[in-house]
This record gives structure tokens, sequence and C-alpha cells, in this order.
């Protein structure tokens, strides 16, 4: 793992280059909680929310994650509920264009950017507010070239990253 930490209860997190764990049985079984990127660093706020350092792969940029729930919850079974569910985008690969698909549970500010594989920003593709509820927003790849790209969509705090192919 490349990190860890220990809540008041004794549970213990550790972050790792696929998200972050949890055990509850002092290290015997561990449950993924995600984000689903890599996790450099650990801490927890005053409420007994989990907070994390990301990395992207393919990109020198890094984020702050944050766990829905408080973790000193005992009566939830998962420490972290996704806020954005869920991300894809339809077709991919594609020619011409593409449609990328979100959920936000409440209204919320959002940016949707476009990284080469290399980690450079190309385009942004939304930047503003969105009420709650289901969202589909085209993408015309216009002059883009043939290859693989990454769009980060980030929203309440949390972002996500998936890989887009343009043929």
């Amino acid at each position: 793992s490349n990190c860890f930490a220990i809540n008041q209860l004794g549970f213990i997190f550790a972050g790792t280059n696929l998200g972050a764990i949890r055990s509850t049985d002092d290290g015997i079984s561990w449950t993924n909680i995600g984000p689903n990127y890599p996790v450099t660093s650990l801490s927890f706020g005053s409420n007994g929310r989990l907070f994390a350092s990301t990395g992207f792969p393919f990109q020198d940029d890094h984020g702050l994650w944050r766990s829905i729930h408080s973790t000193l919850d005992v009566n939830s079974n998962e420490v972290v509920q996704p806020r954005m569910n869920p991300v894809n985008n339809f077709p991919n690969p594609f020619n011409y264009s593409t449609s990328i698909r979100f959920t936000l549970p409440e209204p919320s500010y959002i940016t949707l950017k476009l990284f080469d594989a290399t980690g450079r920003e190309v385009a942004t593709l939304a930047n503003g507010f969105f009420a709650s509820g289901e969202h589909d927003l085209p993408f015309a790849r216009g002059t883009l070239p043939a290859g693989v790209y990454f769009y980060r969509l980030e929203a309440g705090g949390q972002s996500v990253t998936h890989a887009i192919v343009v043929e």
C-alpha cells in the first residue's frame, strides 16, 4: 500500500494504486471503498470523513477525494457512496461523435475536461451548474486526431476519469 490511516474506531484504511481499502477486523479482510485510481495519502476530517490525495494515470495532475459518509458511522455498510453514477460514453470507440452520460444525485457545479494520453488538456467540454438527475452531453470529434484520450468529470468534491477512443 502507498499509505494508511486508522480512525477513532480502530478501522484501518490503506491507499493503494487501485484506490482506498478498509478493514474493520484488524487487517484480516479488506473492502474496496473507492476512488478507482491511485491514492497517495489519507487523512480524516473532524467529522470522520476520509480524505484522499489522488493521482490520475498518465497525468501529472492530482486531486482530492472525500468520502460521503463519516468513517465513524458504524451503521453504514459502506463508507463511500459514489456521487456520480454511472459515468460512461457511447459509442466508445467512436468516429465522429459520442455522448458522455452521467447522473448527479444533487445539483452540482461540474467541469468536464478532455486530456490527451500525455495528460495535456485538449478541451473543456462542460463547465457550469447542472441540476440533479441524468445528463447526456454530446461530444463531436471535430479536428481531433485519432487516439486514446481521457475525460475527467469533477462534481461535488469528487472526480471520475475514463478513457475514450477516437478512431
